[in-house]
Formats: structure tokens, sequence, C-alpha cells
């Protein structure tokens, strides 16, 4: 399968909203489609679409299409450059590391707006092999070994949720972060109101 890695600062800068990896998500998932089509799937007005749309075209993330149907003028269809299209590698790139977290939180904001609304959708399983709502976050000291072993374990995840499914079944959102954290939280600097009042 062909893969767009992002690593430009503009593309990372265009995908930093959440509605924004909406449209990426979908076109990734459903393939070329019409901004009606990818309007219904998001819940979006198509109007509200189109902005991010040119936005995306413009750093060359999407491309679009003519394609003729019954009657009428030809609609348009857009698609993502590529099926697969990741950013793990952009922070190699100190200038990419700003929009990389801005992107992060957005998908954060996103993942658990999904997860909240898992609870409504009437396949929502919880437990067992066709378990599709899940979360977990926790703090905690890792061997070399361990986390090589989880980092084995999320690469064949990522690999099996990029995969295309031959007997796909309903969208799920998948998301995954981590990061080295420091052994103490740095205290903020007092401001200059927090001066004047000692």
């Amino acid at each position: 399968m062909k893969v767009h890695w992002i690593t430009r600062r503009d593309q990372l800068e265009a995908i930093a909203s959440t509605a924004r990896q909406d449209i990426g998500d979908r076109l990734s998932a459903m393939g070329p489609c019409t901004v009606a089509a990818l309007a219904d799937a998001l819940g979006y007005r198509p109007t509200a679409l189109y902005q991010h749309l040119a936005a995306m075209q413009r750093v060359g993330l999407v491309t679009s299409h003519a394609v003729r149907g019954g009657r009428g003028r030809p609609a348009t269809q857009y698609q993502m450059i590529a099926p697969l299209v990741r950013w793990s590698r952009a922070p190699r790139v100190r200038a990419n590391r700003a929009p990389m977290a801005r992107a992060a939180k957005a998908m954060a904001m996103r993942a658990a707006k999904d997860y909240a609304r898992g609870f409504d959708v009437p396949h929502w399983t919880l437990e067992g092999p066709g378990r599709n709502h899940w979360m977990f976050r926790l703090v905690a000291r890792l061997s070399r070994q361990r986390l090589k072993r989880i980092n084995r374990l999320l690469d064949e995840v990522a690999r099996l949720a990029y995969t295309p499914d031959p007997r796909s079944g309903p969208l799920v959102s998948v998301a995954c972060l981590l990061a080295p954290i420091p052994e103490r939280a740095r205290r903020p600097k007092p401001t200059q109101s927090r001066r004047r009042r000692k």
C-alpha cells in the first residue's frame, strides 16, 4: 500500500484541527467521494467542508477530479494523496514539533468525543473478542525489554488498523499516544501579578 509520510510543516499545520483530521480519516476509510457523501458521513454541512478541503489541497494532502454522472455538471470527487497518510516521523525536524503537538491535541480531543459517542452506537460492545469500546491511560516505569515489546505490539496494531480488511465491518476510531514524561512536573513561573501580591 502506498504511504505518504508527512514531514512538511505546512502539511502538519493543515491537519492540526479536528475537522481536517475527520476529513482525512473518512477519505482514507471511504476512498474517493463527493463533498455531499463526505458531509453525510461526517454530519457536517457541505459548505463547511469546502474551505477545509481547499486548505488540504493547497498543501498537497488531498487531490480532486471530476466524475461524469447522469445529467448536469460533473461531480467533483476528493481523495487523500495516498491510501495511507502517516506523520510519526515528522518530529525529527525541530520546526515540526509545535504543529505536531497541536495535531496530537486535536487527535486526542476527537478520540475523546468518539469514545463518548460510542456509548450510543447500536453495535457498542464492551467485552469479549468483538469488543469495540475501550480506553486506558497510565504512567509506568518500563524496562527496555518491556518498551521494546510494547512497540512491537503497537506496530502490529497499526499494521492491522491501516491494512484494508476484505471483510470490513462497522467503523471504529483507534487512537494511541506514547510519550516520555519528566520525573517531576515543572512548576509554572510566577506571573507579574503574583509577584506583586507578595
